[in-house]
């Protein structure tokens, strides 16, 4: 319900409704549920405007991934906490928060945000005018979609002519 009131842009709704989901995860200790609420939040913060707030609430976010070591929240809320630093200018921090969220992804081979996190280091090094470094991330990223795409490509063809892709 939160989500879909922060779509109809009712920011005050959206947060009744989230809070509601984050004190029924506590009272029945759904740890995994709050840390994914506690990011709903954050992120509907960032939707309206509300940069510092959504920042907040993605730095709980990242604390509550890391105590039930969930790498792939942390990895995610590092990212959300990056993307917040880059907002405010603190590209450094932003750059450094994001090749930590990369190192995650790479641990656990989460292909997709691995990407995602290529891109956002080429990008944060354009913006460093670390030149070299951009289109070094930017070619990997760039190297690392088309891989996926060829192997999604022949996972497609291996399924219509009888199942080839073990």
């Amino acid at each position: 319900m939160g989500l879909i009131e922060a779509i109809q842009d009712n920011e005050l709704l959206s947060e009744t409704y989230y809070q509601k989901s984050l004190e029924i995860s506590r009272e029945i200790d759904d740890k995994l549920q709050l840390a994914k609420t506690t990011n709903n939040l954050g992120t509907m913060k960032y939707s309206f405007g509300k940069l510092d707030n959504a920042l907040i609430y993605f730095q709980e976010v990242l604390k509550l991934y890391q105590a039930i070591d969930n790498k792939r929240g942390v990895g995610i809320a590092l990212g959300n906490i990056s993307g917040q630093m880059e907002n405010q200018g603190k590209l450094l921090e932003a750059l450094d928060y994001q090749n930590r969220a990369y190192k995650i992804f790479v641990d656990i081979d989460e292909k997709l945000f691995i990407f995602i996190s290529l891109y956002v280091i080429a990008n944060l090094h354009l913006k460093l005018g670390n030149f070299e470094e951009a289109i070094k991330f930017a070619d990997e990223s760039t190297r690392h979609l088309f891989c996926r795409r060829l192997i999604n490509q022949t996972k497609t063809v291996c399924s219509k002519h009888g199942n080839c892709w073990r």
